[in-house]
């Protein structure tokens, strides 16, 4: 049986402070290796970002979850998904009109 979630317990203080470390460490590394790490950035993220999306389908796929109800129409949430994948390739329209 897993554990009861526990507010203010100690999982929950260190998913809070990563919360605000992994950002903060994320600009520094960006600002030491600049230009660099932009593309490397970018692209691991989108990587992270389909992967996560994969993997979404395939759990709902294996357990019986996915239907017509359920998935289509497709979510805002998935519109700005596909936005932001869109828009982290560089030489994306949706990216670079926005930094000119």
């Amino acid at each position: 049986m897993p554990e009861k979630f526990v507010l203010f317990g100690h999982q929950h203080l260190a998913v809070i402070a990563l919360t605000f470390l992994v950002p903060i460490l994320l600009i520094a590394i960006k600002r030491l290796w600049q230009p660099r790490a932009d593309p490397v950035f970018r692209y691991a993220f989108a990587a992270l970002l389909i992967g996560t999306w994969i993997a979404w389908y395939v759990l709902f796929i294996g357990r019986g979850w996915l239907g017509l109800g359920n998935e289509f129409p497709m979510n805002l949430c998935d519109w700005a998904t596909i936005a932001l994948i869109v828009a982290l390739f560089p030489g994306a329209w949706v990216g670079t009109s926005v930094h000119r």
